[in-house]
């Protein structure tokens, strides 16, 4: 019965599920800085498949809930990005398959091994 009270007295067109107007956010996003920055430009994987470690090839490769065609990691092109300025070392790692599909990969905490390579 409340909300039909607030919705008849002009309240604000979207409303929390308590029924309390949300709050827009007050940045604009043009003026958000991007998080994302490219560390590697994108390369076949096929050229630098001895500096990418096995487990990020066996995901693929193993993966029955994607299409054939990207179990073939040989057959992708990867980039690698920081996800913040601050990072020292690539963080996400994206597969590009040829069918168009995209595969991430996030790299968190120090443990996982970070392949990093220059496209010349």
């Amino acid at each position: 019965m409340a909300n039909k009270r607030l919705i008849s007295e002009g309240a604000p067109k979207y409303t929390s599920v308590l029924g309390e107007p949300k709050r827009p956010d007050k940045t604009p996003a043009h003026l958000i800085p991007p998080t994302r920055l490219l560390a590697c430009k994108r390369i076949k994987v096929a050229k630098i498949l001895s500096l990418i470690p096995k487990k990020y090839l066996e995901v693929l490769e193993h993966n029955q809930q994607i299409a054939s065609c990207c179990r073939h990691p040989e057959d992708h092109d990867l980039e690698a990005w920081y996800s913040r300025p601050e990072e020292k070392t690539p963080d996400i790692y994206i597969f590009h398959c040829r069918c168009g599909r995209q595969h991430r990969r996030f790299c968190v905490g120090g443990g996982d091994e970070r392949p990093f390579w220059e496209v010349t």
